[in-house]
């Protein structure tokens, strides 16, 4: 398979930069500079619950690293995918491309002009943005309902183009029929995943994959 090179840069948390068909695209900005934010309170040990967030710096400044995007999309609008500096810093005629109607009524008050919601086979500059399902949190946590409401809105997503390897990026998700479904109906080149294995207190599963994940994706890709 020939293309155009794609160029992939982690920049922090589940912050990306990727150059996909000569398109430049930034994945849940999260700006802030160190510790600006309270640590999560829903976190499983005391000295969690005091660290603050970011944990560290950005590796440049967040003018830097705005700087040639030409999309943006927000899996979710946790402020730690997409926070007040994002929204300052990022030019308002930017596109930005979102989960669903809620997420795109948000970022239009807060002053941005072109924002489309995802859906199948979206075009963009010569690529295709595929929404694919997520669930920020174990199934245990999606049945309280306040937790349900606050981590069940989430999305991932696939883009292709002609000519390229295909990129399923996860986002915020914990390992379930759905992504299976994803790798074998997208059967990505490239999968990007949000890894963290994220607990809180009183709950014995993860708001997202683990290591353990990583492993069945990864047996499951060798297989197919």
């Amino acid at each position: 398979m020939s293309g155009k090179k794609i160029i992939y840069h982690h920049i922090r948390n589940s912050t990306d930069k990727i150059t996909y068909n000569g398109v430049t695209i930034l994945i849940d900005p999260f700006l802030a500079p160190k510790e600006y934010y309270p640590g999560f309170g829903s976190s499983p040990t005391l000295e969690q619950k005091k660290k603050r967030v970011p944990l560290v710096n950005l590796p440049m400044s967040k003018e830097e690293v705005v700087k040639k995007v030409q999309a943006v999309i927000i899996t979710h609008t946790h402020y730690d995918h997409w926070d007040e500096f994002a929204t300052k810093t990022i030019p308002k005629q930017t596109p930005i491309f979102v989960q669903n109607a809620s997420d795109k009524e948000l970022i239009y008050n807060q002053g941005f002009k072109d924002i489309r919601v995802v859906g199948v086979n979206t075009p963009f500059k010569g690529i295709t943005i595929t929404k694919t399902p997520a669930q920020h949190g174990c199934d245990e946590m999606m049945c309280i309902p306040s937790c349900a409401e606050g981590c069940s809105d989430c999305m991932g997503f696939v883009l292709k183009s002609p000519g390229q390897k295909t990129i399923y990026v996860a986002g915020d998700t914990v390992w379930n029929e759905y992504i299976e479904t994803v790798l074998r109906v997208q059967k990505p080149d490239i999968i990007i995943i949000n890894g963290a294995l994220t607990r809180y207190e009183g709950f014995k599963g993860s708001s997202m994959m683990g290591p353990d994940d990583i492993k069945k994706i990864y047996a499951m890709c060798k297989i197919q």
